[in-house]
């Protein structure tokens, strides 16, 4: 994962690299059939990767 934060030129101060669970992303959202079988078949891991805000970036 530190590879991609430091291809996108991420600052470190904005990075989150948290899990988010398929159940907070079924439970928190509408998902027609399809996308419940791709994210339960198909998405292995789901990471919230940063946040910017304007007391973290420039």
């Amino acid at each position: 994962m530190n590879n991609l934060i430091e291809l996108l030129n991420i600052d470190k101060r904005c990075v989150v690299d948290k899990r988010i669970t398929k159940v907070a992303i079924s439970n928190n959202s509408t998902l027609n059939t399809s996308e419940k079988k791709l994210l339960k078949e198909v998405i292995n891991d789901i990471r919230w990767l940063a946040s910017y805000k304007p007391f973290n970036s420039a």
